[in-house]
């Protein structure tokens, strides 16, 4: 069963990209090479889909007190607060090309809500977590069971 849960508003510093082959990657290192440490930094994807189609890819980290955007050259961008169902991925370097089939389960699996974007949280080198954004009152499916209902 993937939990639901709802996650607060999050204030980002983020770098635009597609999501062609290496893409992402790329952007991820232009960011990293931004800050002045990656301890304690929490690194996130944002992937905005237009029509269901994967569009925009923004390469996050979470914005700190201490950090000043112009001085590092980097965008600020926002993710409201919402309601996501999880889906946790270990090992994902070595399974970063099942992302995409993952999110498209999900999609087949619950509805998701337009306008805010999936997400994917690096919690550390083993752990990814993939948040498809989904409409408050969405309850979870049992494994395998039918769509999920909506309260």
């Amino acid at each position: 069963m993937d939990p639901i849960v709802d996650l607060p508003a999050m204030q980002f510093l983020w770098i635009k990209t597609n999501l062609a082959p290496g893409a992402p990657t790329k952007a991820f290192g232009q960011l990293e090479a931004k800050l002045s440490t990656l301890r304690g930094r929490r690194f996130w994807g944002c992937v905005y889909v237009t029509d269901g189609i994967p569009e925009v890819y923004y390469a996050s980290v979470e914005r700190i007190s201490s950090d000043d955007p112009k001085a590092l050259g980097l965008e600020e961008g926002s993710v409201p607060a919402g309601r996501y169902v999880q889906r946790n991925l270990p090992d994902w370097g070595n399974r970063m090309h099942e992302i995409p089939g993952i999110f498209e389960e999900l999609v087949h699996k619950y509805t998701p809500e337009p306008g805010r974007p999936s997400l994917e949280f690096y919690r550390s080198q083993k752990e990814l977590r993939l948040f498809l954004p989904v409409p408050t009152g969405t309850t979870a499916a049992p494994q395998g069971g039918p769509s999920p209902r909506r309260k």
